[in-house]
């Protein structure tokens, strides 16, 4: 019994007080089983449950604010947390770095993109009244009357008044009221001081200041040149008395209100302060702050709230204007111009680029895995885009693959600080990755990438160490080691903590070496001083000192090399002290030296590993390989390679030295591709090579002991050869398919045969391709044509030859061939020069049989002279024009003639239709005659009908419904196993039954036409062929085969994979098991036995070589043993 079953663990919404909905699927009562849901059909479905999730989640990274503008591009903030689930449904806020394995998402996001409506309201914005032109007598007043909008992004200004047409325009000038009269000397009267800028402005006073000043969006900031911004002196208004006592002036930042939308690239816009800009990503921008009553070097900047240090691309230049070069994302921010008590802002927007402007943006790809170093080498490579824990002393490449950004541009930060050519050891390379020379606690960190606006970081820590996020202990104290002119009377050292201090030990005493253990450390100049038992790993030093000193009573001290005695050579010099030191070493001082103090109460002995640096030696093969066959092409470095297009080529690299070498690959004169890949073997691989892929490649070995490098020289050929797809030759394409007559060669010779007429044009395409492209060389008749006659010419780039006007001397054989450094190809063409030509023969049939309206015409027959010739041979040739001429010109016979149907005699139920039925002919002169019907009943053609039965559906208010018949039988077809279609008619009906169409119902409401259902003929089964024929006739190694195939039961018909988890019936079974002569066959082979050993008597092959040893009695492995307990048994008995 199959039921529904509601499941709750499938969240529809997860977000804070979302809504968790169920679902259900169908099962088996007896053990929950899922199955189809066709086989719950007859249940009815639970009604579906709902309840609240995540209430006690609150917002975290979800973004709550609203947009910060309704249209034009906002921003939307959100506050980002890093939360550790407490239990179910309730998490905690944490530190961020507990989160540090996943991205920090964003915490803005551009809203609102769409753009804004340009019917913004618009009315008139009026200022206040300015003082009279004069102070007494007859004098005017002035105001300034602007038309303002509300726009989304701030207020915009119409200059015109062509927006606020709809409204009266205020009077900006009037006489000046209450005027005292003039004194007997004409002097105005003193009004008191006139503030000169007010710091707190009203409305109408922020109108005047903004009228001098107004921009339209159209013209402001255009590329060449910048909106003109008013005079302070046009700003203060009236100027004040001269008797007027002077007053402190407060400082004025003159702002520009207006908005501004950049529409095509530039490389610098210059703004002002009091701005809104919506730019495109990597524009140059300088933002002009323009003060009055105030020095402007002590401007301040700040961004966000936040002070802005000049620093990379944001800088302040001596004008205290603000620039940003290169704007990106992370620029996006309100910009404040700050003098003393006074500040104004400029908010910058950027614009989302295009898909083809995004797909042209610089891309860096950074690896999200974390590295961590497994044991130490000298070498290792990270990607930016996680972390990485390496080893000290290390030297680590950071590598950062780009897109759309030369490599040498990339420029690299450390923790904020750009990093120069050399910095603290740190260098950038000329293929833009970052090389650390030696991993310490200076170079962790976070090391951030940079190509354009893209930018990607790494952050190294050091295993065992300290990073700089914490602090630095102090580094363990190194013991000051005597230099080698200082031995002849060395002071005895203090002993290590972990050797216990002994006093005069005396006679009685085994002497003890003194030991101090350093870490292996690669020295590469100077003098090296050990104490015996620490290793020396040396490099370029002048020499090595091992010092083995024995505190107390001075021993017999021995030197021995790798077990043995010590070369006999002046470059070893043993001191009175008993320590070891070798001059210059090489590398055939390499080895194990071994100390051995001696006295009569024992002895005690220590060993050095001295290790010596060989320099790489790059094992090359200069020589030339050429393989223009394979796809896949692997060689040595040195020499050449010549290989095809599209071939991928593996240079490997073998060096040897101690320490293991470096391998650094580079292209001379060029950069890697990002198709050139170095494996970690020291193998540079080059996928689908192209021309930009050809040059030298050059391989860079390195190590304490030096350098070595080799070049191998790409160079890519391809045989010259004919093509038959003409897009692989692009303009020699475009020439065809713009002129259909060019004749393509193809180097066959039943279709490279044409003849042509003399005065005729000809153009000849020879579609050869190479690489390098091979030139073009065309003949005629095994002679090199020359440019010497006007009508032959050779256009693009020789592939072809036109000819302007064919002659008699231009038939024959024409060829072209094309030769590179790969090969040759070359191509024929027989032209044959005849005089064909149309010429009119036998007339057609008449295109009518009666009344004046038939015409005929001459057919064209194609001539060699007086010769007629199949028409293929004037194919090219114009044809003369057809000639008509009248034919048939008697009266045409009677004939039935019907007019259209009227309209329906009713507008609801049954009615009738009627048309005009007449009897016509035509006439001799082409014209229609009306004949009476008895001329028409004649005929054997039937009066047409004149009326007919018309249905305008039901004639009442009840709506026509759907009606549907019984399910059909599952169909023959199997769509599944088990499972078939099963179809039923459905049709649209009235009130009365009448049948209507398909239109006149709701199609909301239509039911389905056809389900799924169980059929059990679609049940897969394997069906097995008859067994083949056996491989021997005889003997024990007989096979015979047969083939299966899944079915289904009831059709026949395959049902591909449907029988995957059937057991699959035998398809091999052995035959033929009966002895044979052994007469018959003898082996002619010596490896039988072996044959036998590994059952190979089923091949043909060996069936014949061994046919004794295969057709013969043989024991099988586990016979022997039953026949032998079977005789045990029977003696028993």
């Amino acid at each position: 019994m199959d039921v529904f079953r509601r499941i709750l663990n499938i969240f529809l919404l997860i977000l804070p007080a979302g809504t968790q909905h169920s679902l259900y699927v169908c099962v088996r009562r007896d053990n929950n089983e899922k199955v189809g849901v066709w086989k719950c059909a007859d249940i009815p479905k639970p009604a579906l449950l709902t309840r609240d999730c995540n209430v006690l989640v609150p917002c975290g990274a979800r973004f709550c604010s609203q947009c910060s503008v309704p249209c034009g591009r906002g921003i939307e903030k959100r506050d980002v947390h890093c939360r550790e689930k407490q239990g179910r449904g309730y998490y905690l806020d944490v530190e961020d770095w507990r989160c540090h394995i996943y991205s920090k998402p964003p915490s803005e996001r551009p809203c609102n993109v769409r753009v804004c409506s340009l019917t913004a309201a618009y009315s008139w914005l009026i200022g206040e009244w300015l003082e009279c032109s004069a102070t007494c007598g007859a004098g005017f007043q002035s105001r300034n009357v602007v038309c303002q909008g509300e726009e989304a992004m701030g207020v915009m200004y119409d200059p015109s008044g062509i927006k606020c047409k709809g409204e009266t325009e205020p009077k900006s000038r009037r006489a000046c009221p209450d005027l005292p009269p003039c004194t007997s000397r004409g002097r105005p009267v003193p009004q008191g001081p006139v503030p000169l800028s007010p710091v707190e402005l009203t409305p109408a006073q922020v109108a005047n200041r903004v009228l001098a000043q107004t921009v339209t969006p159209t013209d402001a900031l255009s590329p060449i040149g910048r909106p003109s911004m008013p005079s302070p002196e046009e700003l203060k208004g009236p100027a004040a008395p001269e008797n007027m006592s002077q007053q402190t002036a407060s400082p004025v930042i003159y702002a520009n209100k207006f908005n501004y939308s950049q529409t095509e690239e530039v490389d610098t816009i210059f703004l002002e302060i009091g701005s809104h800009a919506v730019l495109f990503p990597r524009t140059n921008i300088v933002i002009e702050c323009p003060v009055e009553n105030f020095d402007k070097s002590k401007i301040r900047w700040q961004q966000n709230g936040y002070d802005v240090v000049p620093g990379g691309r944001l800088q302040i230049d001596e004008q205290m204007r603000l620039r940003i070069d290169g704007i990106r994302d992370s620029d996006q921010a309100t910009y404040t111009c700050v003098a003393g008590p006074v500040n104004d802002s400029f908010i910058l927007y950027l614009k989302e680029p295009s898909s083809a402007q995004r797909e042209q943006l610089p891309k860096i790809y950074p690896r999200r895995a974390n590295f961590t170093q497994k044991s130490y080498s000298t070498m290792v490579r990270v990607w930016v885009g996680a972390d990485a824990f390496l080893y000290p002393n290390t030297r680590v490449v950071i590598k950062c693959p780009v897109k759309n950004f030369q490599r040498s541009q990339i420029r690299w930060q450390h923790e904020g600080e750009e990093i120069t050519k050399l910095n603290n050891g740190v260098k950038k390379m000329r293929s833009g990755a970052l090389s650390i020379m030696k991993m310490s606690a200076m170079q962790t960190g976070t090391f951030t990438c940079m190509a354009g606006a893209a930018r990607e970081s790494v952050r190294l820590h050091l295993i065992g160490g300290i990073s700089s996020e914490t602090s630095t202990t102090p580094s363990p104290t190194i013991h000051a080691q005597p230099k080698p002119q200082d031995l002849k009377e060395p002071e005895v050292p203090r002993l290590a903590a972990t050797v216990p201090e002994r006093q005069q030990t005396g006679l009685g005493q085994p002497p003890v070496i003194y030991r101090e253990r350093i870490p292996p450390m690669l020295k590469t100049e100077g003098h090296v001083v050990v104490y015996v038992g620490s290793p020396v790993i040396a490099a370029s030093v002048e020499s090595i000192t091992i010092l083995c000193e024995v505190p107390g009573a001075k021993p017999r001290i021995t030197w021995t090399k790798d077990g043995a005695g010590m070369p006999n050579e002046p470059r070893y010099q043993l001191w009175r002290n008993g320590s070891l030191t070798i001059n210059k070493p090489r590398h055939s001082d390499a080895g194990s030296y071994t100390c051995t103090a001696t006295n009569a109460a024992g002895r005690d002995s220590d060993t050095s590993l001295v290790s010596i640096a060989e320099a790489p030696d790059i094992l090359f093969r200069n020589r030339e390989v050429t393989n223009l066959e394979d796809d896949l092409v692997s060689v040595t470095v040195g020499g050449k390679v010549k290989v095809k297009p599209g071939a991928t080529i593996t240079i490997h690299c073998p060096v040897r030295g101690f320490p293991k070498p470096f391998i650094n690959w580079d292209k001379v004169n060029g950069t890697l591709e990002r198709n050139a890949n170095v494996h970690p073997n020291g193998s540079l691989t080059i996928t689908n090579a192209s021309e930009g892929d050809q040059g030298t490649y050059r391989c860079e070995a390195g190590n304490p002991g030096g350098k070595d490098r080799r070049d191998s020289t790409l160079i890519l050929l391809e045989h010259p050869h004919l093509v038959e797809d003409l897009r692989m030759l692009p303009r020699l394409d475009a020439l065809v398919s713009a002129n259909g007559g060019v004749v393509v060669l193809t180097g066959k010779k039943e279709k490279d045969t044409i003849a042509r007429m003399t005065g005729e044009q000809l153009a000849i395409a020879c579609p050869i391709k190479g690489f390098p492209e091979p030139p073009i060389t065309w003949l005629h008749n095994n002679r090199v044509l020359q440019q010497g006659d006007p009508r032959i010419l050779l256009v693009e780039e020789d592939h072809v030859v036109r000819i302007t006007a064919i002659k008699k001397e231009d038939s024959g054989l024409w060829k072209c061939q094309g030769e590179n450094d790969a090969g040759a190809a070359s191509a024929n063409l027989t032209l044959s020069i005849s005089g064909y030509s149309w010429v009119p023969r036998e007339t057609s049939e008449c295109s009518a049989t009666c009344g004046n309206t038939g015409r005929y015409y001459r057919i064209l027959r194609c001539f060699n002279d007086d010769v007629q010739v199949p028409d293929t041979y004037c194919d090219n040739i114009p044809k003369p024009e057809v000639v008509y001429e009248p034919c048939n010109v008697d009266d045409c016979p009677p004939r039935w003639a019907t007019s259209g149907w009227t309209a329906c005699s009713v507008t609801c139920g049954s009615g009738v239709e009627r048309r005009g039925v007449r009897c016509e002919r035509v006439i001799y002169d082409g014209r229609l005659e009306q004949l009476d019907e008895y001329y028409c009943e004649v005929l054997e053609e039937a009066r047409p009908l004149d009326s007919r039965v018309c249905n305008m559906g039901y004639c009442n208010n009840e709506p026509p419904r759907w009606n549907t018949s019984a399910w059909s039988a599952c169909d023959e077809v199997c769509l599944r196993p088990n499972v078939a279609y099963q179809e039923r008619e459905v049709l649209c009906v009235a009130s009365n039954g009448t049948v209507l169409d398909f239109s006149e119902c709701n199609r909301a409401t239509l039911p389905e036409r056809r389900q799924e259902c169980y059929a059990p003929r679609c049940k897969a089964v394997w069906t097995a062929s008859d067994w083949g024929e056996c491989s021997v006739t005889c003997g024990q190694h007989g096979q015979q085969t047969r083939t299966l195939t899944c079915v289904y039961l009831g059709t026949d018909r395959e049902a591909e994979n449907a029988c995957d988890d059937m057991k699959q019936p035998p398809m091999l079974q052995r035959c033929n098991l009966i002895p044979c002569d052994a007469d018959e066959c003898t082996d002619t082979s010596n490896y039988c036995s072996l044959v036998l050993k590994l059952r190979l008597c089923s091949v043909a092959r060996y069936q014949q070589d061994c046919c004794e040893s295969c057709t013969g009695p043989r024991e099988v492995e586990g016979e022997g043993e039953e026949e032998e307990e079977e005789e045990e048994e029977e003696e028993e008995q």
